[in-house]
C-alpha cells in the first residue's frame, strides 16, 4: 500500500489495518471506511471491523446469509506507532467494546465519545444480532494491538487473561482473541509477498510470452471454490463488473439449463467463460495463485453457476470444465481498458462505465448514511432485496442534477446523454463539488415524484404528464424556493431535503398550468420554450 501523503500515525494505522485484514483482501475505501479514530481520550480503537459469513460489514447494513448459523467476526484494531506496548491501550479497547456493544448500553449517551463511524457500526451489529438471533450467531471477538516495540511483558498478557472475562460477560457466546503485533512482526509484513488465492485447473495452461497472461480450464466445482468462503459467495471478487446478477433472463436461463442437464458438450464449448484481472499470477503445481483477483468478465455465469453448485450442497463431483483467462495488467489505465473490453462484448449501454470512476463508489456511501442504495451498478441492490423505493440509479441521479442545474428539458428528453458525454458528466460528477448536492437533489426528485403520484394530484394530472414534469417542477421550485433563477452546486447544497407540502403544491400547479398553456406535448415537454416562460415567471416573482 502507497501512501506518500498520509502523517506517519495515519499511515501506519491504514498499514496495519490492511495486514490484520489481509485474509480477507479488503479494498481501500473498505479499510478506510473502519478507520474510526478519535480524539477523546477515552477511546483508544483506532479501527473497527465487522464480517458477516466472510464479508466486510459496511455502512448499508446489508449481508448475505449462508447455511445454518451466521458467522461473525469483529475486528478491533490498537495501532499506536509507540516503542511500547501500553496497559492504557488495552483497557480503552475493552471498555470500547463493553460501550459499543452491550445490548443495554445507551448509544446516544456516548456519541461524543466515539466516532460516528464507530456508533453506525455499533447500531449495525445490534440490528444483525436481534434480526438473526443471538443463539444462531457464531461470534468470534479479535482484538489486534499493533506497535513498534519488542514482544509485550508478561504483565500485559495476564492483565488481556483477566479482562476477557468482561468480554464474556458482555457478549456470552462469543470466542475471543488477543493478539500482539511488534516491530518484527511488522516488518516481515512489509516486505512478504501479497498471499494468493488458489484457482485450481484441468489440463495444461496457456501462457502469454509476457507472463502475464494465462488460459486454461478448470472444473466447475473448483472454480465454485475459489468464488466462496463456506459455500458463501464473495460478492466482493465482482466489484469491478459494471452490472450485478441480472437474474434469471433469458441467458441465464440457457446456462442453468446447459448445467442442469449435460450432454456430450464441455460446459466450455457452451459458454464464452470468465476473465479475472490480477495484482500477480504465478503458476504453481497445484493451479494459479492469483493475488487480489477481481472477476471483471462472467458475472452471470458465477452467479448461475453458483445458484447450480449450492443447490446441490456444495462444489459437485462434475468433470465439466469452464474457461478462464486470468490477466495481470502492468497498469491502472491496462486494467480499465481490459474491463471495458471483456464488458463491450455484451450489450451495454456506454453510460453504465461510469460506475467504475472513484466518485460513484464515493456517492454511493454517501448516501448509504441517509437510507438511500444508489445503484450504480445495475441490479445490484434489488438483488440484496433492498426497498425498491429507496433504490435510485445514477440516470436517476444525473437527471435530478442536470434539471437543478438549468436544463430540465435535457434531463427529461436526453437521460442516455447526460451520462455518456463527457463534458455534461465532468459537470455533474465533480469531485469538487459538495456531496450534500447528491442527497438534496435525489431527495427532493423523490419527493417531487411521489406528490405528483399522491392521490390529491392524480385525477388532474395524466400520467404521462407526471413523467415530462418532473424536472421542471424541480428546477423551477428549488429556484423559488431560494428566490433565483439560476442554481450553482453551493445554492443546491443549501437547500432543504424536503419541501413544505403546501409550498410544493403550489410550484406543481405553476408548471402544470404552463405546461398546458403549450398543448402539455411531449414536444412541450423537450422544448425549450417551456423553460424560458418559467425563466420568465422567476425574474417576475422577484427572482435574481
Amino acid at each position: 500500500m502507497v501512501a506518500p501523503t498520509l502523517p506517519p500515525e495515519d499511515y501506519f494505522t491504514l498499514f496495519a489495518a490492511e495486514w490484520i485484514t489481509r485474509d480477507f483482501a479488503l479494498r481501500l475505501d473498505d479499510l478506510q471506511e473502519g478507520i474510526i479514530k478519535h480524539r477523546s481520550e477515552t477511546a483508544g480503537v483506532d479501527a473497527l471491523y465487522l464480517f458477516v459469513n466472510d464479508a466486510i460489514m459496511r455502512q448499508d447494513g446489508w449481508f448475505s446469509r449462508g447455511r445454518g448459523a451466521t458467522r461473525m467476526k469483529l475486528l478491533l484494531l490498537l495501532a499506536k506507532p509507540q516503542p511500547t506496548f501500553e496497559l492504557r491501550a488495552i483497557e480503552r479497547a475493552f471498555l470500547t467494546i463493553e460501550h459499543l456493544f452491550s445490548p443495554n448500553r445507551d448509544l446516544n449517551a456516548i456519541r461524543g465519545v466515539y466516532s460516528a463511524r464507530a456508533i453506525l457500526l455499533a447500531q449495525r451489529f445490534r440490528q444483525l444480532m436481534r434480526q438473526i438471533g443471538a443463539d444462531k450467531v457464531r461470534l468470534h471477538v479479535q482484538i489486534v494491538y499493533a506497535c513498534k516495540g519488542d514482544a509485550p511483558p508478561d504483565i500485559l498478557r495476564r492483565r488481556v487473561d483477566q479482562m476477557q472475562q468482561s468480554i464474556q460477560a458482555v457478549l456470552p457466546r462469543a470466542t475471543f482473541d488477543f493478539e500482539f503485533v511488534g516491530a518484527e512482526a511488522l516488518w516481515q509484513a512489509f516486505t512478504e509477498q501479497p498471499r494468493g488465492r488458489l484457482l485450481k485447473i484441468s489440463g495444461d495452461v496457456i501462457r502469454a510470452s509476457n507472463g502475464r497472461g494465462f488460459v486454461c480450464m478448470v472444473r466447475i466445482g473448483d472454480y465454485y471454490r475459489f468464488i466462496t468462503r463456506g459455500g458463501v459467495l464473495e460478492r466482493r471478487l465482482f466489484e469491478a463488473n459494471v452490472r450485478d446478477y441480472q437474474g434469471r433472463k433469458t441467458a441465464n436461463k440457457a446456462i442453468l439449463q446447459t448445467l442442469n442437464n449435460p450432454g456430450e458438450e464441455d460446459f466450455w464449448w457452451l459458454n464464452n467463460g470468465v476473465t479475472i484481472i490480477a495484482r500477480r499470477a504465478t503458476l504453481t503445481d497445484e493451479g494459479l495463485q492469483i493475488v487480489k483477483p477481481e472477476i471483471v468478465n462472467g458475472l452471470q455465469t458465477s452467479f448461475t453457476l453458483h445458484e447450480y453448485c449450492a443447490r446441490r450442497g456444495g462444489a459437485p463431483d462434475d468433470a465439466r470444465t469452464l474457461l478462464v483467462r486470468v490477466i495481470a495488467p502492468r497498469d491502472d489505465s491496462s486494467h480499465e481498458q481490459i474491463i471495458r473490453a471483456t464488458n463491450s462484448q455484451t450489450p451495454i449501454p456506454p453510460d453504465a462505465f461510469r460506475a467504475l470512476d472513484p466518485i460513484q463508489r464515493d456517492i454511493e456511501l454517501f448516501l448509504l448514511d441517509y437510507g438511500i442504495y444508489y445503484d450504480r451498478r445495475d441490479q445490484y441492490y434489488f438483488n440484496e432485496r433492498m426497498p425498491v423505493e429507496q433504490i435510485v440509479s445514477v440516470r436517476q441521479l444525473a437527471q435530478a442534477l442536470m434539471a437543478l442545474f438549468g436544463r430540465p428539458e435535457t434531463a427529461y428528453s436526453r437521460p442516455g446523454h447526460i451520462l455518456a458525454e463527457d463534458a455534461s458528466y465532468r459537470i455533474l460528477f465533480d469531485p469538487r463539488m459538495p456531496f450534500q448536492v447528491y442527497f438534496t437533489a435525489i431527495s427532493l426528485s423523490l419527493q417531487i415524484e411521489r406528490m405528483l403520484a399522491s392521490p390529491l394530484l392524480r385525477s388532474n394530472v395524466e400520467p404521462a404528464a407526471r413523467g415530462m414534469m418532473r424536472y421542471h417542477v424541480l428546477w423551477f421550485a428549488a429556484c423559488r424556493y431560494l428566490k433565483r433563477a439560476a442554481l450553482e452546486a453551493e445554492s443546491i447544497a443549501s437547500l432543504p431535503p424536503q419541501m413544505p407540502e403546501k409550498f410544493l403544491l403550489t410550484q406543481v400547479s405553476h408548471v402544470l398550468r404552463r405546461f398546458k398553456q403549450r398543448g402539455a406535448t411531449n414536444a412541450a415537454a423537450k422544448g425549450a420554450a417551456l423553460v424560458e416562460q418559467l425563466r420568465k415567471d422567476l425574474h417576475a416573482a422577484g427572482a435574481r
